[in-house]
């Protein structure tokens, strides 16, 4: 059974504490609220911050064009219609798109949904409820249960290296055509996943070595690849492979790996001297990635 994850929860706790924040100002509609802390519940703070600006500036345009259209005359067919023209026209030239979708929403809901009060009490109800549920989600993100995202960073620079060491051994073997498709975009999402730890709040206090490691995974992962793709394509395209290791390959092939993998005795041609120099390139950033985090693989 797949459990609960931690954003879910916090999910949960801001909507709980936007509610509860609302009916002690004798609120009876915290829907804004909730719902703005729910879109804005992300996996990181500096994507709950984007996802609530986004969202803020929406509900401001959308907000203004609804005061506007709402103090001409409210629920009017024509004038909800107009004025989707206005909102979306005016995100457009603030090259905000992505929050094209809620200023149409608080300016239908402005439009549509005014019966008690005047236009601009109601707007401003719609503005405050939504940097409430945006103010809350934010700090509920930040100060609780934040993610491990160096542990995690670590954890899957050690699984990456693992899949390196155990596709350079499947190269080693001439076990047919192996996939690396997996390994470029697990390369990738460590990058990307560590541009988003950058991005965080939180990241200001990282020490400088566990970015630097990190980073170093990265960069060695990228020139093992490039060599297995190479390889690969040596040992694949000829059938039956004509590729050969000299005996520095074969006795430092074995000694990374601790056991007998399978090796072919040097035959002095064009083919075997790329094919070795790519095999001792991926021998020494096989090296480096093993010491990076001191681990046997």
């Amino acid at each position: 059974m797949q459990k609960i994850g931690m954003r879910n929860i916090k999910t949960a706790i801001s909507v709980f504490i936007c509610i509860i924040i609302l009916r002690a100002f004798h609120s009876t509609f915290p829907f804004y609220a909730c719902i703005a802390a729910v879109i804005t519940m992300q996996s990181t703070v500096h994507n709950s911050f984007t996802t609530g600006k986004n969202r803020m500036i929406g509900t401001i345009i959308g907000a203004i064009w609804g005061l506007a259209f709402a103090l001409i005359s409210p629920n009017n067919v024509f004038l909800s219609s107009i004025g989707i023209v206005f909102v979306i026209y005016s995100l457009n030239l603030l090259n905000r798109k992505n929050s094209i979708i809620i200023g149409c929403v608080v300016f239908l809901a402005i439009m549509t949904n005014l019966k008690e009060g005047t236009p601009l009490v109601y707007s401003s109800n719609r503005v405050i409820e939504t940097f409430l549920g945006i103010f809350v989600s934010v700090l509920v993100n930040y100060f609780i249960f934040h993610p491990k995202f160096l542990d995690n960073l670590h954890e899957d620079g050690k699984i990456l290296i693992r899949n390196i060491f155990i596709l350079s051994k499947d190269i080693f073997n001439f076990n047919g055509d192996i996939n690396l498709s997996g390994l470029n975009l697990q390369i990738s999402k460590l990058e990307k996943a560590l541009d988003s730890y950058l991005s965080e709040i939180q990241s200001q206090k990282a020490e400088s070595p566990h970015i630097h490691k990190i980073n170093s995974v990265i960069a060695t992962s990228k020139t093992a690849y490039n060599h297995l793709v190479i390889l690969n394509s040596l040992t694949f395209t000829n059938s039956p492979c004509n590729c050969y290791f000299n005996e520095n390959n074969r006795f430092n092939i074995n000694e990374l790996f601790h056991e007998n993998i399978l090796i072919k005795s040097y035959m002095n041609n064009d083919m075997n001297i790329v094919f070795n120099f790519h095999v001792q390139k991926l021998l020494e950033t096989l090296t480096i990635l093993r010491e990076i985090y001191s681990e046997k693989y």
